[in-house]
C-alpha cells in the first residue's frame, strides 16, 4: 500500500493551495484528479484583484497564456430577459483568466505529486490514518484534504444547510463585441441568471446557472436571443462545460479529513469564490503541517487558522441577505446604488428582482434524479 503524509482530492485552486502549504511544510503530498487534467471548469473566470493577488503570493505571477482576452473586466451591465438594461462601470479591479491554463499553473507551483484520473471512491478512517479507496487499489494517508468541487460525494453535509446551483458554460465562434460583462436576469426568477464575456477575439461566453438542470437548455436559449439582441451574430458552439456551484455550509471535515472550498460549502458568493478555496486550501495545508509534525489536533488547528475567512464570510453572508442591492459578479464589492444608469425607482425594483433570483438559487433541495452529483471534471 502507497504512503503519504497528505493526500489531496481535486487539483482545483483550493486542492493546489492546500498541497503548496503541506509540501512547504516538509510534508509528502499527493494530489489525485478524478478527471482529465488539466480540465476546463463552467465558471466565467472572473477574479478579483485581491483573489489574483493571493494566488501569486502563493504560486508566483501568472503565465501570460492563463490570461483570458481581454484581461481586465471594466463594466458590467444588467439585462432584463431582454427588455430592459442598466450599465454600471466598476470602481474595483476585475481580471479575466483561462481557468484550463490558470488551474494548471497553481498545480504545477504546489510541489506536489499529481495524479489524473484517479477517482476516489471511498474512504475509510483508521488508528493510523485514511485509507482511499480506489479504482485500481488502495492509497494510505495521514491526514486527507477534499478540495473536489461544490457537487463532491466525498463532503457529506448532514445537519448543515448547503443548496446546489447548476452551472454551465459554453463557447461560441461569434461576430460583434461586449465591452464587459453582460448579466442577465432570465424571465423568471427560477430561470436563473446568465453571464456574457467576451472569451476572446471572435469567441463569447455564456454561463448561465440555474436551480433545476431540466431548465437549462431553455434558460441557454433565452441567453442566446439576449446576445443578439446586443447585436452578437451567434455561430457556431465550440466547447461546454457543466458542474454545480454550492451555498452554505460550512462542513469542515472529521477526523483526520478535512474539507476545503466548495466542497465545504465555502464558497462566498455565486461568482467569487478563488478566495475562500486559496484560503481553506492554505489553512487544510498548515493545519496538516502542525497536527503531523507538531501533534495538534488537526480539527482545532484547520478551525484556528481558518478563523479570519470564516469571521468574514460570516459578515458578508449577513449583509448579502440585508442588503439584496449589490452586484459585481455578485460578490458584495460594489454598490448597486448610484452606479447604475438608473433612477432610484428602477434600480430598488431591480434590486428586488435581484434578490428573487439569489433566493431562488438559494433553496436546498436535492437535484434531480438522473443528474449525477460528483466531482466536477
Amino acid at each position: 500500500m502507497a504512503r503519504w503524509d497528505v493526500i489531496v482530492i481535486g487539483a482545483g485552486p483550493g486542492g493546489a493551495a492546500a498541497a503548496r502549504a503541506a509540501s512547504a511544510g516538509g510534508l509528502r503530498v499527493l494530489v489525485v484528479e478524478a478527471g482529465r487534467w488539466p480540465r476546463r471548469k463552467a465558471c466565467g473566470g472572473v477574479l478579483s484583484a485581491d483573489a489574483l493577488g493571493q494566488a501569486e503570493e502563493r504560486f508566483g505571477p501568472t503565465p501570460l497564456h492563463a490570461l483570458a482576452d481581454p484581461p481586465i473586466l471594466r463594466q458590467t451591465r444588467v439585462h432584463l430577459s431582454g427588455t430592459e438594461s442598466y450599465t454600471a462601470p466598476l470602481s474595483w479591479p476585475a481580471i479575466r483568466v483561462e481557468r484550463k491554463a490558470f488551474d494548471a499553473h497553481l498545480i504545477g507551483h504546489a510541489g506536489a505529486d499529481l495524479r489524473a484520473r484517479t477517482r476516489v471512491l471511498n474512504f475509510e478512517q483508521t488508528e493510523f490514518g485514511v485509507d482511499l479507496e480506489l479504482e485500481a487499489g488502495v492509497l494510505e494517508a495521514k491526514v486527507v484534504v477534499v478540495a473536489a468541487g461544490a457537487g463532491s460525494t466525498l463532503a457529506p453535509v448532514r445537519g448543515v444547510r448547503r443548496s446546489l446551483a447548476f452551472a454551465s458554460r459554453v463557447n461560441y465562434r461569434a461576430t460583434g463585441q461586449v465591452e464587459g460583462r453582460e448579466w442577465l436576469l432570465l424571465d423568471t426568477p427560477e430561470d436563473g441568471l446568465a453571464a456574457i464575456d467576451p472569451e476572446r477575439d471572435g469567441i463569447l461566453s455564456i454561463v448561465t446557472m440555474v436551480k433545476d438542470p431540466r431548465r437549462w437548455k431553455q434558460s441557454q436559449a433565452q441567453a442566446i436571443r439576449i446576445a443578439q439582441s446586443l447585436g452578437l451574430g451567434i455561430e457556431v458552439e465550440q466547447e461546454a462545460e457543466f458542474g454545480w456551484l454550492a451555498r452554505g455550509g460550512p462542513w469542515l471535515g472529521i477526523g483526520k479529513v478535512l474539507v476545503v472550498g466548495d466542497a465545504a460549502g465555502l464558497g462566498l458568493a455565486l461568482g467569487f469564490g478563488l478566495e475562500s478555496a486559496l484560503e481553506s486550501g492554505e489553512a487544510a495545508g498548515r493545519a496538516a503541517v502542525e497536527a503531523i509534525q507538531a501533534g495538534a489536533e488537526l480539527q482545532a488547528a484547520y478551525k484556528e487558522c481558518l478563523r479570519p475567512l470564516l469571521r468574514r464570510r460570516q459578515a458578508e453572508r449577513r449583509l448579502h441577505s440585508m442588503l439584496r442591492l449589490r452586484l459585481a459578479g455578485l460578490d458584495g464589492q460594489q454598490d448597486l446604488g448610484e452606479a447604475l444608469s438608473a433612477s432610484f425607482t428602477k434600480r430598488g425594483a431591480l434590486g428586488m428582482r435581484l434578490s428573487q433570483t439569489i433566493q431562488a438559487l438559494d433553496v436546498e433541495e436535492a437535484p434531480p434524479k438522473g443528474f449525477r452529483v460528483g466531482p466536477q471534471e
